[in-house]
């Protein structure tokens, strides 16, 4: 199933990125994401059922990471390099996305895993209380 993930989101981002790399390590990561969120780490196969939330999934890390790739390459070490987050017009104050701000969509401030987080309504239902091996 790794593999028809992996085809999805190749197709999904095919106008944004073909870095087999990216998209393989993002599925990974996706997988593994699910697994302990599900506590299923030591089933073989995640349920079929499961293939468009990790699809899902790993295309946001993708996006995620291209993301953070694009603030890197634009800044030259100055704060307006970010896409603009606050205009006041009295005093002329124009504030950008920080490289912080920017992965805000990924991880949190106090660590928490955001993508983990957008699709654990989708994941409760695969969500195990107990891994059977521990009784």
């Amino acid at each position: 199933m790794r593999e028809e993930v992996l085809n999805i989101i190749s197709y999904r981002l095919a106008p944004i990125t073909q870095d087999y790399t990216l998209l393989s390590q993002a599925v990974d990561d996706a997988q593994q994401r699910i697994r302990a969120y599900c506590n299923r780490q030591r089933e073989k196969h995640l349920p079929r059922r499961l293939k468009y939330v990790w699809a899902d999934m790993a295309s946001d890390i993708v996006v995620g990471l291209l993301a953070l790739r694009v603030n890197a390459a634009t800044s030259n070490g100055d704060s307006a390099t970010g896409a603009v987050k606050k205009i006041v017009e009295g005093d002329t104050t124009i504030e950008y996305e920080t490289s912080a701000s920017i992965t805000s969509g990924v991880v949190s401030s106090d660590g928490e895993d955001l993508i983990t987080a957008r699709y654990a309504a989708r994941l409760n239902a695969h969500r195990r209380v107990y891994d059977y091996d521990d009784c």
